[in-house]
């Protein structure tokens, strides 16, 4: 659950383009007080496979796809950090038209 909108603007969202652009919307209030639309860092991303790859970005890195389908995307990935294994698990809903 994602807390991080601007009140009483639209909802801020990732968009997984078809020509491979991964782009980060967000909504804020100008100094006229109007949500305004700002694109925030674009990524790029390719699937191959099993293996989604972002390059660039927050969610920059190699993930397996768990769940693809016409409504969810659930990806993991997973590291070593201090010899401690941990496995980040990231979950997208397309949002209804």
């Amino acid at each position: 659950n994602y807390t991080g909108d601007e009140p009483g603007c639209n909802k801020d969202y990732y968009e997984f383009e078809a020509d491979g652009d991964l782009r980060d919307v967000i909504y804020f209030k100008n100094a006229s007080d109007v949500c305004t639309e700002d694109e925030g860092e674009v990524s790029t991303w390719a699937k191959n496979n099993n293996t989604l790859t972002i390059t660039d970005g927050e969610f920059a890195g190699v993930y397996e796809i768990k769940v693809l389908s016409n409504s969810d995307l659930q990806i993991a990935t997973t590291s070593s950090l201090g010899g401690i294994q941990t496995t980040v698990t990231l979950f997208f809903k397309k949002a209804a038209n």
